[in-house]
């Protein structure tokens, strides 16, 4: 499981000195309750016995490949709660020095994709001591909501007389949730152009996509959905992406997807939504079962509990530029493609990028279209 900033990988013996050196902070373990690390010994004895799991991993930051925090769940039978089998209990930490930089929030969602849909579990669990809300925050980004619910916690090795807030995730719901504009960063942006005559904002950069090319020829997956599993990856990695205007009002999501526009067999036209998955192949196999369905009913799928990212690709045309025609009835953001272009030593291809203006700022989508060159660039290696 990985972004382009972090690898969520099992702990390793050689991470002990880098392991020692953040968990014996005395502000971050106290925080989720377990004291700091006194030595290195002290910390590689922990990864041989408390992370040598398959529920634990370490958070790598991929610039450095250190070991900058830890994420993992707790099967009912370890779980500090009281909960059936088929759920199970989260617990993360991260580094003082990444604090505030949504390394923590992006760890997370890995995690929570993986519990949800690659082990199944139902219901996800997760506390925080309410003297430590960023830890509240990072869950409720993730979709996560407050139960009302404060609870002991015997197991911890501090704190076990204190308090948690409990929070939890269902499976079939708390993917899309209302919040307050007020409470939130785009509070000023909410105000201003919520009921602008045009909120919607293109920007347009040409990518470099020829390892793409060379990767749709090598794995049989088609360019377009290559690029479509692109789009979502560097949108999953993006916190603006998971909130946007509707009716009035300002959604969080959990979860994204991407929409794509399928030939119908009595040649019109249908939309298709693919929620996301970090697995090309599961990402693949999504998109062709369910355009191949969206094509042969006639009906177009969509994901309401999910953010979904708009796409339109007019490949037999060479386009330098598209800018989508407003309406008030989709606010999603759009990324919109033409031809490709061959040159010499490398193929490029203009795509334009349109989002709605409380969404996130110019700076924000041109970080997006950032990310999503990178993440072009780096598929599969």
């Amino acid at each position: 499981m990985e972004t382009n900033r972090i690898l969520l990988r099992p702990w390793r013996e050689s991470d002990a000195a880098t392991l020692f050196k953040y968990a014996s902070d005395p502000e971050v373990g106290p925080r989720a309750g377990w004291p700091p690390h006194k030595s290195v010994e002290e910390s590689l004895e922990i990864i041989r016995t408390v992370f040598n799991t398959e529920t634990m991993w370490t958070v790598e930051l991929k610039e450095t490949g250190e070991a900058i925090g830890c994420v993992g769940y707790l099967p009912a039978a370890a779980a500090n709660l009281e909960i059936p089998s088929d759920q199970c209990e989260v617990g993360y930490w991260i580094a003082r020095p990444y604090w505030g930089k949504g390394i923590c929030t992006e760890a997370m969602r890995l995690m929570v994709d993986y519990c949800l849909n690659e082990k199944g579990f139902s219901v996800l669990w997760g506390t925080y001591f309410p003297s430590n809300p960023a830890s509240g925050r990072v869950m409720e980004k993730c979709g996560f909501a407050d139960t009302g619910r404060e609870t002991l916690c015997p197991n911890l090795e501090i704190g076990s007389d204190r308090p948690v807030r409990v929070m939890k995730l269902e499976k079939t719901s708390n993917m899309k949730t209302e919040i307050n504009p007020k409470e939130t960063k785009r509070a000023y942006a909410f105000e201003m152009w919520l009921n602008a005559p045009m909120p919607m904002v293109t920007l347009v950069k040409t990518m470099n996509v020829s390892h793409l090319i060379k990767l749709s020829r090598k794995s049989g997956i088609k360019f377009n959905t290559l690029m479509c599993w692109c789009i979502g990856k560097a949108a999953v990695e993006t916190e603006e992406m998971f909130l946007l205007p509707e009716n009035g009002k300002l959604f969080r999501y959990n979860q994204i997807a991407v929409n794509v526009v399928v030939k119908n067999n009595k040649g019109g036209i249908n939309s298709c939504d693919i929620p996301f998955s970090d697995d090309l192949r599961r990402f693949n196999n999504d998109y062709l079962t369910l355009t191949t369905k969206t094509a042969e009913e006639c009906q177009s799928s969509f994901l309401d509990d999910h953010m979904v990212v708009g796409t339109s690709a007019m490949i037999q045309t060479e386009l330098d530029c598209v800018v989508n025609q407003y309406t008030d009835k989709f606010l999603n953001p759009m990324v919109m493609w033409g031809k490709y272009r061959k040159s010499l030593f490398k193929t490029t291809l203009p795509v334009s990028f349109q989002f709605h203006h409380v969404q996130m700022d110019g700076g924000d989508a041109a970080r997006f279209l950032e990310r999503l060159q990178r993440t072009i660039l780096a598929a599969e290696k």
